[in-house]
């Protein structure tokens, strides 16, 4: 069943739905870009017969390792792909502390109203709260705004 995250409320619905990852991991990390080169007749400013159509956006493809929600029975090979839409100012920043491992674990997942407006105003902001090992102070949660985006998909697959 694929579930459509079109605004805040349903994200929450869904990602609730899903258990906000919690205990979950990033599996597989995918950028597209949707620009491409296509010829075009002689322009005079250019001797090359090839242009480049510049797309908004990308689209991001995020599978999640995850088991720890309703209806996923304990199976430990589950994967959740979710397809983030007309995607933008995408910062995945994987850096931990200062002395702290890479071991780190999904806290959680939320999607809010975008920080920074696009026209017609439909951004959300994807936003990952990660578990981080810190040496002699324990795990502490570092909060990450991922990227920005219109329309996105999750399904199990």
């Amino acid at each position: 069943m694929k579930l459509i995250l079109r605004d805040a409320d349903s994200g929450k619905r869904i990602l609730e739905h899903f258990n906000l990852f919690h205990d979950g991991f990033i599996k597989r990390f995918l950028l597209t870009s949707h620009d491409r080169f296509r010829a075009t007749k002689f322009l005079k400013f250019s001797p090359d017969p090839i242009q480049r159509d510049i797309a908004r956006g990308f689209s991001v493809r995020i599978d999640f390792a995850h088991y720890n929600y309703k209806g996923a029975g304990g199976n430990s090979r589950r994967i959740i792909r979710a397809k983030f839409l007309n995607a933008d100012k995408i910062v995945f920043d994987l850096t931990s502390p200062e002395g702290s491992s890479n071991n780190r674990s999904i806290d959680s997942v939320e999607v809010v109203p975008a920080a920074m407006r696009r026209p017609g105003g439909k951004a959300m902001d994807l936003i990952i709260s990660w578990n981080v090992l810190l040496p002699g102070k324990g795990w502490q949660i570092v909060r990450n705004r991922i990227l920005s985006f219109e329309q996105a998909q999750f399904q199990e697959v």
